[in-house]
């Protein structure tokens, strides 16, 4: 906020209102290097490589079918779920 605007509503920050802790520009830029550095790391020892392979690829061997537990509801077995009860809201009285 504005130094003007902060004498005229009577809120001095650093003074009423405490300081920001962070720049959040300077916090920002660190971050994004430092993420920069992690990814080049990754890409030179081959690491990302392995993980996008494990865990992009939608051509992976190692997921199995869905168990007959999780599969989705046929025609048949919707008519014979259970209805989902409705609860009714309580209005409660507060004391103040």
């Amino acid at each position: 906020m504005l130094v003007n605007l902060q004498r005229r509503y009577g809120c001095i920050i650093g003074q009423h209102y405490p300081a920001p802790l962070v720049d959040i520009a300077t916090a920002a830029r660190q971050a994004r290097q430092s993420l920069g550095e992690v990814r080049a790391e990754m890409q030179n020892n081959g690491a990302m490589r392995r993980i996008l392979q494990q865990h992009a690829s939608r051509k992976s061997s190692h997921f199995s079918p869905r168990p007959a537990s999780i599969r989705p509801l046929d025609a048949t077995s919707v008519n014979t779920a259970r209805p989902i009860s409705v609860v009714q809201p309580v209005q409660a009285s507060l004391p103040f």
